[in-house]
């Protein structure tokens, strides 16, 4: 991320702007007003709220950055490609509160250093948000006509990190979006109506954790739920827009949703899941009209015109509407001001300057400003890495100990460009290497520094991504990854997982093919009730593989040698659970993931086909097995798997096949 700024920024180019033709100051307040209510935007995004061309907001936009009044960061994004953001500078606010017909102590409270700070570490996901937001607003004429036939005006809102409190029942919870968004639809004809929408969305930025997935349903849940909507409004709330990284993800939140529903025992939330295309960061106008969308309910396709559904107003998101007149309000005050000059508001009463030490690198504060200094850290951080270094982080962040050799074949690069990125990360703080006992190869996990940068990237608590622990020496106590020691505990299994795992996509990467998707820890688990009974069915992992004829999903399974044959007859008896329940068709599979299991030596592994035949004979289970040996020799797509069921023939039950 490059950032630049003016340091000494010319007198003659501010005198340039305040005496620039009346429309054209209008067009310079206008920016500078929507860039303080919403810092990092692009050129795009301000052609789209101005009704400009971009070409001449470039323009604008250069003249700011001249005087000194806006300054830029820049993104890569796509490949080589770049993007930059916009926001204003630390300029004095009597000048800008002067342009912009407001009070210096507005200024000063709308341009907070808090808030510049943690939306710093947040840029790359802003950027998806803007997307959606600009297209959506952009083609709303065209995508929701009114009964005339007629294109409706579109008149819109929306805010950043929405949040408000409320009482369910009796217990005071607070819900929150990544944004909240109201839109009314107003026919050519004035004797028509407005029509109001509203939505409220979730970003899914990549972070395996199920229990944030569902707190964040939940508390919308309990919002809807709540007795300060219990009144006519109550059958209508804003629907739930949800941008996942990939598809897949919108199965989990999908199983979240019915998750929460159940146990609230209330129907769940309207809404929709859908992806953005790699596009949206070319510069190209999304239209999300035109997405495929999924429902956020069931695992079916629907339609953005399905689920937005009219809105009275007191149904909107609380808060908004107010806000809305206010900008309106605001914005009126501004294009009706004359040439009031800068030197009659400095005049004003106010005094203020709009100073935000971002990238201090002062450690002598007192304990009262360690907050502040560690999100200017983080700001520092978030400025300095790049797009591939947040990647990695999340990536650590969900498989905790990862060596350089498997982080290469997962993300597909050479060892030396991981290298390089790993020791960019290290120098700075955000990650750290353990040694096995075994000898083995060095393995990474995060840093405090790295923890805290993902905590502010991803808008969650510190404690919900790392945990404080107490050395084993005594000491200070230190923030780690949650159930580090338990994975060092069993690393020699943990690295036959990801040994597996690395090696799938180096193999697909050499054929052509592609791992769509893999899961380990929680996010493979399965809780569900059957006659009465919790059940769990954990799998060592779960992946997606697509070939060119065929798309493989399956369940692993590595046995180092330690389970037992009552430890595999549990295991097995799991699995015959979880089929018999058909809780896999409730989650919207239309056939059963297969299973792969790995044992150490033949010997185990007519133990295994033992128990599976012995439990999971009745079932439409497919299952493989093999030998470390023979998947450390020959890869993973080689002949080296036996088929124990559906169980064959005795003389092809000794056969070897391949995976697919």
């Amino acid at each position: 991320m490059v950032c630049g700024s003016m340091q000494d920024p010319q007198k003659t180019s501010l005198g340039h702007i305040m005496a620039a033709s009346r429309s054209t100051r209008l067009i310079y307040r206008a920016l500078l007003y929507w860039l303080l209510c919403y810092p990092f935007l692009s050129a795009d995004d301000i052609a789209l709220v101005l009704s400009l061309d971009v070409s001449r907001v470039y323009h604008y936009l250069h003249d700011l950055f001249e005087a000194g009044l806006v300054e830029r960061i820049t993104l890569p994004v796509c490949g080589a490609g770049a993007s930059r953001l916009y926001y204003l500078s630390q300029a004095d606010s009597q000048t800008l509160a002067a342009l912009l017909h407001m009070s210096p102590e507005e200024v000063v409270r709308r341009w907070d250093e808090a808030a510049f700070s943690r939306l710093l570490p947040q840029v790359y996901s802003l950027m998806e948000l803007h997307a959606l937001v600009g297209g959506l607003f952009a083609y709303a004429p065209a995508a929701q006509p009114r009964s005339s036939g007629h294109r409706a005006a579109i008149r819109w809102h929306w805010v950043r990190d929405y949040g408000h409190r409320f009482l369910y029942p009796d217990k005071p919870l607070h819900c929150a979006a990544d944004a909240a968004l109201i839109w009314r639809a107003t026919e050519v004809e004035p004797q028509e109506e407005s029509i109001w929408y509203g939505a409220l969305v979730l970003q899914d930025r990549g972070l395996d954790d199920t229990r944030l997935m569902r707190q964040r349903l939940e508390r919308i849940l309990a919002y809807r739920e709540s007795p300060e909507r219990w009144s006519a409004v109550y059958p209508h709330f804003p629907a739930v827009l949800l941008l996942v990284p990939h598809l897949h993800r919108a199965e989990h939140w999908q199983r979240r949703m019915r998750e929460v529903a159940a146990s609230m025992r209330v129907t769940g939330l309207v809404g929709a899941i859908t992806m953005l295309p790699s596009t949206t960061c070319h510069g190209i106008l999304l239209n999300p009209w035109l997405l495929s969308w999924r429902s956020l309910w069931v695992d079916a396709p629907c339609r953005l015109q399905e689920v937005l559904s009219p809105l009275p107003e007191d149904a909107l998101p609380p808060g908004l509407l107010a806000q809305a007149r206010q900008a309106q309000q605001e914005l009126a005050r501004i294009y009706a001001a004359d040439g009031t000059s800068v030197s009659q508001w400095r005049r004003g009463q106010g005094k203020g300057k709009v100073s935000a030490q971002v990238w201090s690198d002062d450690t002598t504060g007192q304990p009262r400003r360690t907050y502040r200094r560690e999100q200017e850290m983080v700001a520092r951080l978030s400025q300095e890495l790049g797009r591939r270094h947040l990647d990695l982080i999340i990536l650590l962040a969900n498989h905790t100990l990862l060596s350089t050799t498997e982080l290469a074949s997962i993300l597909a690069l050479r060892p030396a460009s991981v290298q390089r990125y790993l020791r960019e990360l290290c120098q700075r703080g955000c990650v750290t290497t353990w040694k096995p006992p075994e000898g083995a190869e060095l393995r990474w996990y995060l840093a405090p520094r790295g923890l805290r940068l993902l905590a502010a990237t991803q808008q969650v608590a510190l404690l919900r991504v790392g945990k404080y622990t107490a050395p084993p020496g005594g000491g200070d106590k230190v923030l780690l990854p949650p159930g580090l020691e338990l994975l060092q505990r069993y690393s020699s299994h943990l690295a036959g997982v990801y040994g597996f795992l690395a090696a799938l996509h180096q193999s697909a990467h050499a054929q052509g093919h592609q791992v769509l998707w893999w899961e380990t820890g929680s996010m493979c688990e399965r809780s569900y009730r059957f006659e009465g009974v919790l059940h769990n069915l954990r799998p060592d992992a779960e992946f997606a593989y697509q070939s060119a004829g065929q798309c493989v999903r399956a369940w692993l399974e590595w046995d180092g040698g330690t389970m037992s044959r009552r430890d595999l007859a549990i295991k097995m008896h799991a699995y015959e659970q979880y089929i018999r329940s058909r809780e896999w068709a409730h989650e919207g599979a239309k056939t059963l993931p297969r299973v792969l299991c790995i044992v150490p030596e033949k010997g185990q592994e007519e133990r295994v086909m033992q128990a599976a035949r012995s439990a999971l004979a009745q079932t439409a289970l497919i299952m493989h097995t093999t030998t470390a040996t023979r998947l450390a020799r020959c890869g993973p797509l080689a002949a080296i798997w036996r088929q124990v069921l559906p169980e064959r023939c005795a003389y092809e039950d000794g056969l070897r096949q391949t995976m697919l």
